[in-house]
């Protein structure tokens, strides 16, 4: 007899349940919004990045001499190669992606390959450039 009376009553037990069930509900809820604005905030970074990209393919689909060496191409170049940077730091999650590195990187590579292609279309091996 005193084993029941220290047990709680069905409407206590009633009442917890329904506590809990609230106080769960609550938590998924702030957590499925903060999922929804972490994915917006990705979203947000790769929309920028295929912006920029586009208007890089618009300024140099204009067919203007040498793209590289306008200003407008440049400093879209620029935002860019950050918009990809920033873009690469947050996606890493082992924290090993950079964004460090500027446009400047890119463009040197891309004027090694054109050598390249330059000296390839001259008769030139690249080997001999190693």
């Amino acid at each position: 007899e005193q084993g029941k009376a220290n047990r709680p009553s069905r409407c206590d037990i009633r009442s917890a349940l329904v506590a809990l069930d609230s106080a769960w509900a609550s938590f998924e809820h702030k957590y499925i919004m903060e999922l929804i604005e972490i994915e917006e905030k990705a979203r947000r970074l790769v929309v920028q990045a295929i912006e920029r990209e586009r208007h890089l393919d618009s300024i140099e689909d204009r067919k203007m001499q040498n793209v590289f060496q306008q200003a407008e191409f440049r400093e879209e170049l620029r935002r860019f190669v950050a918009c990809i940077a920033h873009l690469n730091s947050v996606a890493n999650v082992r924290r090993k992606g950079r964004d460090d590195l500027g446009m400047e990187v890119l463009l040197d590579a891309m004027q090694t390959l054109c050598r390249c292609d330059d000296e390839e279309k001259g008769g030139e091996n690249s080997e001999k450039l190693a």
